[in-house]
């Protein structure tokens, strides 16, 4: 009788705890919460988006902060793809990402087949929705490989984006789409 009580207050407090999160920002399947961010991280419209002289895609990737992504995007041909998209969302390892990447890893992307796959992941055709939040996943140009969108709470209750594994910084926006620059390379589930 006593452990029914036990466990009847435990399922109260568990619930009222989770209802104190708000539902809607709880579920997931690999953690028990799931922090969605917000659509306006993603958004070019966003407010915090002020810069009269935006540049294009190709110009932030030319940056330093890109140096390595932005040789594999010219050794595999596919720089002409962040001007021929109307809208892209690129997802931009930075040179870190890279240092960070084990030899083998290293030794597959000489490969100009994975090279190119690889590439494909990290690029979006259009911006990221909020219906794609809701799914928790995104369309990339590697037909058939999504990835997934995830949040994670923080200090005042601020919101880190998780794209896969990989840690999101501040979006730049540029004319023709937006960089988000990501603390890891990401591998496709495929590789």
């Amino acid at each position: 009788m006593l452990s029914r009580q036990l466990l009847k207050k435990l399922t109260l407090t568990i619930f009222a705890t989770v209802s104190t999160y708000g539902i809607s920002n709880i579920a997931s399947a690999q953690s028990p919460f799931f922090y969605y961010p917000s659509a306006s991280f993603f958004s070019p419209t966003a407010s915090y988006y002020q810069s009269e002289d935006l540049g294009d895609l190709a110009t932030i990737i030319q940056s330093g902060r890109f140096t390595t992504f932005n040789t594999n995007l010219q050794t595999a041909k596919l720089s002409e793809i962040l001007s021929k998209k109307e809208t892209l969302t690129v997802l931009a390892p930075t040179e870190e990402a890279f240092a960070a990447l084990s030899p083998e890893l290293q030794e597959k992307l000489s490969q100009p087949e994975i090279l190119d796959r690889v590439l494909r992941y990290h690029m979006i055709e259009g911006i990221i929705s909020d219906n794609d939040i809701k799914r928790r996943e995104v369309a990339t140009l590697l037909e058939q490989n999504s990835v997934k969108i995830g949040g994670v709470s923080g200090d005042n209750n601020q919101i880190t984006v998780k794209l896969n594994d990989a840690t999101a910084s501040d979006p730049l926006l540029a004319d023709n789409g937006v960089v988000i620059p990501i603390d890891k390379v990401l591998i496709p589930p495929s590789l």
